[in-house]
């Protein structure tokens, strides 16, 4: 008895007998739907990038030392692993202005790609008594208090809740993971600023390290006060700790700069996307008009034979 003939089988029989063409095809349509999938969800992703750093960027001022504008960036926006302290007394020296409000600071410490730590990342020591941005929002996630010798990891490090690191042959204790921030913190490690110190202090059997020579801070995040205009408040610690190497940025120009930049960047990605697709629906019509002024003929034959229009079409 004879096969039934239907419009299934007779696809999969165009396939078959046509493996080159066929192939190439499906690939040529694989390839567009890639791209322009791959695209959109990298677009998408620095939006919401954004948003986060924005989010946890609560802070109406940072400081670093001066010249270290970029390095701040590094560590905020990709968790790039960086090292850099401000003065000592950084702290008594702001604590004379009066448009602020509140003010918490941060210790960096970076982790080496050798044999004494388990991965180089950026490890950030936070001060408990005093952090109104990142040690509320980890806690929420932990929902505990962060002690000695414990970590909070970001969604890109390596390692369970219980599991343990090291960092400069010393153990950490994984207490927590947070979920994907789509910044810098997904790839940093946070601790309190005991164990950042007793970190560095470690790391002096490696390479010197100044936190372990005195009580310095990598950066103060500063929240001003109701009414005060932020732009006005870093210009003046700028301008007035300058000669101690002391630089003030507005945090939201920094986020807004940042901003710009990923708009550029995503408005490129999105034309690119959408030439791309236009490009793919002009190749793909192309393709399939010659494939059916190709096979007019058999399409003639199967109507006689009782083929159906819509099994033809």
């Amino acid at each position: 008895m004879s096969k039934r003939i239907d419009a299934n089988s007779l696809a999969m029989e165009n396939i078959r007998q046509r493996k080159t063409r066929s192939t190439c095809m499906i690939l040529l349509v694989a390839l567009f739907s890639i791209i322009v999938y791959m695209g959109s969800m990298f677009s998408l992703s620095l939006s919401r990038g954004l948003e986060s750093l924005s989010d946890r960027l609560g802070a109406d001022v940072i400081v670093v030392p001066a010249g270290y504008k970029a390095e701040i960036e590094s560590v905020l926006l990709k968790g790039e692993p960086s090292t850099f302290y401000l003065p000592a007394n950084t702290i008594d020296k702001l604590k004379k202005f009066d448009e602020i409000e509140k003010m918490t600071p941060q210790i960096y410490v970076a982790t080496l790609s050798a044999s004494c730590c388990s991965y180089p990342v950026q490890i950030i020591g936070i001060d408990i008594d005093t952090d109104f941005l990142i040690y509320p929002w980890i806690t929420h996630n932990i929902d505990k208090e962060l002690k000695d010798g414990e970590a909070i990891v970001g969604s890109h490090v390596v390692g369970e809740k219980g599991e343990t690191v090291h960092f400069f042959n010393e153990e950490l204790k994984i207490v927590g993971r947070l979920k994907q921030t789509g910044i810098g913190f997904d790839a940093t490690v946070f601790v309190n600023q005991n164990t950042a110190k007793n970190l560095a202090k470690a790391s002096e059997r490696i390479t010197a390290n100044k936190v372990a020579e005195e009580d310095v801070i990598s950066s103060v995040m500063i929240k001003a006060k109701p009414g005060v205009d932020s732009v006005k408040l870093a210009s003046k610690i700028s301008k007035e700790l300058s000669r101690d190497g002391i630089f003030a940025m507005f945090s939201k120009k920094f986020v807004n700069s940042i901003s710009s930049n990923l708009k550029v960047l995503s408005t490129s990605i999105i034309i690119l996307v959408g030439a791309i697709w236009v490009l793919s629906v002009i190749i793909l019509s192309i393709s399939f008009t010659a494939i059916f002024n190709e096979r007019k003929k058999e399409m003639a034959v199967l109507r006689v034979l009782g083929a159906s229009h819509t099994h033809t079409c």
